[in-house]
């Protein structure tokens, strides 16, 4: 068990490396798969990628991450600032508008707190109005 020729491990601990891979968050595995590949020596970029199933680009990504890590501008984060999925709103404009429209007529607030609204709206009355308007949506998406 352990290391075979040329940086190259095996099964078990090909295995081992699988699993804790995926417990590790993205950052982690961009980082870990770049060690793991400079430890092989040549050809670990493809031996790695292979055994954990990931691309090229994931290590070249961490290999650069790990030069810069006394100046890591994501410290403590998962993602980049900015970085994941963007609300669906910003990404369709016209849903935002269609949102808006219904909302605007069926809103109410408190004149004392002007960031306080409600409507008698649910989550899903809404998500079925814009619906109807082109703009296809569901519940949850609605609610956040």
């Amino acid at each position: 068990m352990g290391m075979l020729h040329h940086g190259r491990c095996d099964s078990v601990v090909e295995g081992e490396m699988r699993a804790f891979w995926q417990t590790l968050s993205e950052k982690d595995k961009r980082r870990f798969a770049a060690l793991e590949s400079r430890r092989c020596g040549r050809g670990g970029p493809d031996y790695v990628a292979g055994v954990l199933g990931c691309s090229r680009r994931t290590i070249e990504r961490g290999t650069a991450e790990l030069k810069e890590l006394p100046v890591d501008p994501a410290a403590g984060r998962v993602r980049r600032p900015g970085g994941g999925r963007k609300k669906k709103v910003e990404a369709e404009p016209e849903l935002a508008r269609n949102l808006k429209a219904i909302l605007e007529v069926r809103t109410a607030g408190d004149p004392d707190e002007p960031d306080v609204l409600w409507t008698d709206l649910s989550p899903r009355e809404i998500a079925e109005t814009v619906t109807t308007q082109g703009t296809p949506v569901s519940p949850p998406v609605v609610q956040h």
